[in-house]
């Protein structure tokens, strides 16, 4: 199977110009190693960039000077962030050569456009297809998911109990109806569905919001889960964690060359992007742990939001300028790490299964991970249309 590499990708460093270094260092930074078989992304992220074709070379001007090239065959996927400008004549020749076109619309929630898939993606993409149509497979996707999710949210409420936060007994009940849950999700008799395993996961969740909101002052009102509206500054926060994370998923998912579109443990749906809220699920704790701490720490406070119950509550402009700060600070790193993987181990596992699939043998060789072979040598494949 075409190995692909999550981590790897060229990114251009470019000094901002009205700040120009004394120190001149290297233009494209090579992160890690590639190979003919290995995806390279470049990733340009540069504000008033020009990316643009001279020849068979990708090039990026900043105020019409010359930063860099590199030759297209070099690259399968680019990533444009920000307020960077691509002109038509490259997306052309992107779409020609069949290289992937992502625009990142960095600090939106959703923010990730793939423009153009590139060819390499089609196998991923088939192996989505296939395991949407299989419900097993879905289900053994999906257990993962849970799995890492559920252990999270112990680990959160057993760091909890040592702090002596909140009610130990609760605590400890919520563990262990949460473990149970666990259990019960990994072992195929006892959860032979996704319905199942849905199940399964709600049980485990709202165990774990039970215990939560007693570690949290009564001013916050907050008793449980609620959304559409937020009604108490708990949720507020955990909404618009979950908010941020489901932007880095459909990044990620992007860039993978997933179809975002298409989840395993989330049913297709008008509103979303199933595949983004998979990958959310693993990271959720991540998020629980930073909300905890911004009140706990008292970096938020009751005063920081109006309004309550069903008409909604709200956060103050003071109250995001804390939050925002430090969720760049101290939560989404984790946040973006854990999506990563867990999109890399998804794709790497998707793949894997996809090899011996009948649904392989529409591919080219290449793509399903078979030395390529001259046109010549192919039956019939010299002569399109004969």
């Amino acid at each position: 199977m075409r190995k692909r590499t999550a981590c790897c990708c060229w990114c251009l460093i470019l000094a901002p110009a009205s700040r120009p270094s004394a120190r001149r260092g290297p233009l494209w930074n090579r992160t890690c190693t590639t190979s003919d078989d290995d995806m390279t992304t470049v990733h340009i992220d540069q504000r008033g960039a020009d990316v643009d074709i001279d020849g068979d070379r990708l090039v990026v001007r900043v105020d019409g000077e010359r930063k860099g090239t590199l030759p297209l065959n070099l690259i399968e996927r680019l990533v444009v962030s920000g307020m960077a400008r691509v002109t038509t004549r490259l997306m052309v020749r992107l779409a020609d050569k069949g290289i992937g076109l992502v625009l990142d619309r960095v600090g939106r929630t959703a923010s990730a456009t793939p423009l153009m898939a590139t060819r390499a993606d089609r196998a991923l993409r088939l192996a989505q297809y296939d395991v949407l149509l299989n419900p097993v497979a879905r289900l053994d996707f999906s257990r993962p998911l849970v799995r890492e999710k559920i252990d999270g949210g112990l680990r959160l409420l057993a760091d909890i109990e040592t702090t002596a936060a909140g009610s130990s007994r609760d605590l400890a009940e919520a563990r262990r109806r949460m473990a149970e849950a666990a259990a019960l999700a990994a072992d195929a008799a006892a959860t032979p569905s996704l319905e199942v395993l849905r199940g399964r996961e709600g049980a485990a969740a709202r165990a774990f919001f039970a215990a939560f909101a007693t570690v949290f002052a009564p001013a916050l009102d907050f008793f449980g889960r609620n959304r559409r509206p937020p009604r108490d500054p708990v949720n507020v926060c955990l909404s618009l964690g979950y908010s941020l994370a489901y932007g880095e998923a459909l990044r990620v998912a992007a860039r993978h060359g997933f179809d975002p579109t298409l989840g395993v443990f989330h049913d297709i749906a008008a509103d979303r992007d199933s595949l983004a809220c998979d990958l959310v699920e693993p990271a959720r704790p991540h998020i629980d742990r930073f909300v905890h701490q911004m009140f706990a720490e008292a970096h938020l406070r009751p005063e920081d939001f109006s309004g309550r119950g069903e008409a909604g509550c709200t956060m103050g402009k003071a109250g995001r300028r804390a939050f925002y700060r430090a969720f760049e600070e101290r939560c989404a790193g984790p946040v973006r790490q854990t999506i990563d993987r867990v999109a890399g181990e998804l794709a790497s596992g998707l793949l894997y299964r996809f090899h011996d699939r009948p649904a392989a043998r529409l591919l080219p060789p290449r793509d399903c991970g078979q030395p390529d072979v001259d046109a010549a040598d192919k039956d019939g494949a010299g002569e399109a249309g004969a």
